[in-house]
């Protein structure tokens, strides 16, 4: 993922308002944080994976500070994980 937002600036970008109007920033590499959830030991944990994404899901970008995108990878049981990429749509536009 640090290779991925290395390689595209939009990963790297927000839009800050100056003088009223948005413009667009792009800004240096920086690692990017890989959010980590089990719930391998909890009862159904497919279905708490689910409630967990619904959760994390809401979050709110603010478009003028990075990142504009978040990653969580959730441990359903040992060897099977599910890896999540949650964007503001503005990064893909």
């Amino acid at each position: 993922m640090n290779y991925l937002a290395k390689r595209h600036e939009m990963l790297r970008t927000t839009f800050p308002a100056v003088d009223g109007r948005p413009v667009q920033l792009v800004h240096p590499p920086a690692p990017v944080e890989l959010e980590f959830f089990d719930v391998s030991g909890l009862p159904d944990p497919e279905e708490q994976a689910k409630l967990l994404w619904r959760k994390e899901s809401v979050w709110h970008f603010d478009l003028g500070q990075l990142p504009l995108y978040r990653f969580l990878l959730i441990r359903i049981r040992d060897g099977e994980h599910l890896l999540y990429r949650i964007a503001h749509h503005i990064i893909f536009d």
